[in-house]
C-alpha cells in the first residue's frame, strides 16, 4: 500500500514540474531578416513613436491616423514595411533571453537620448 502512495505522489510530482518552453517552431525565419543591431535601433524608434503618440493623445489629439502615421514614419526611415517589422519581431521574440538582451540595449539607447535631451535644454 505504501508503494501505491509513493507511486501516486511521484506521478503527481513529475506531472506538476515546470516544463521549459521551446521556441515556437511555427514562426519561420523571415525572408528579409533584419540584423540584430538594426532591429534594436528600430525597436528604440518604435518606442519613441509610441511615447509621442501617447503624449499627443493625452494632450487631446483625436487624429485617428496618429498611430499609423508615426509608425509608418519609423518604417519608412528604415526602408521596411510594418509586416516586415512584425515578422522579424516575432522571430526575435522566440528567444526570450536574447530579446531581453536586445531590450536592455533599447533601454540604454532611450536613456542616452533622455540624457542628451536634458543636456541640450536651457532654463528651468
Amino acid at each position: 500500500m505504501k508503494y501505491l502512495f509513493f507511486a501516486i505522489f511521484l506521478f503527481i510530482l513529475l506531472g506538476c514540474r515546470h516544463k521549459p518552453t521551446l521556441p515556437d517552431s511555427s514562426v519561420q525565419k523571415p525572408d528579409t531578416l533584419i540584423p540584430r543591431e538594426k532591429m534594436i535601433r528600430i525597436i528604440t524608434d518604435v518606442h519613441l513613436a509610441e511615447a509621442s503618440i501617447a503624449y499627443l493623445k493625452n494632450k487631446g489629439s483625436r487624429d485617428k491616423y496618429l498611430n499609423e502615421d508615426y509608425l509608418n514614419a519609423v518604417f519608412t526611415k528604415y526602408k521596411i514595411s510594418g509586416k516586415t517589422f512584425t515578422s522579424n519581431f516575432n522571430y526575435y521574440k522566440q528567444d526570450q533571453a536574447d530579446l531581453l538582451k536586445m531590450y536592455e540595449k533599447v533601454v540604454k539607447n532611450l536613456e542616452e537620448m533622455k540624457t542628451m535631451g536634458k543636456a541640450g535644454k536651457t532654463g528651468p
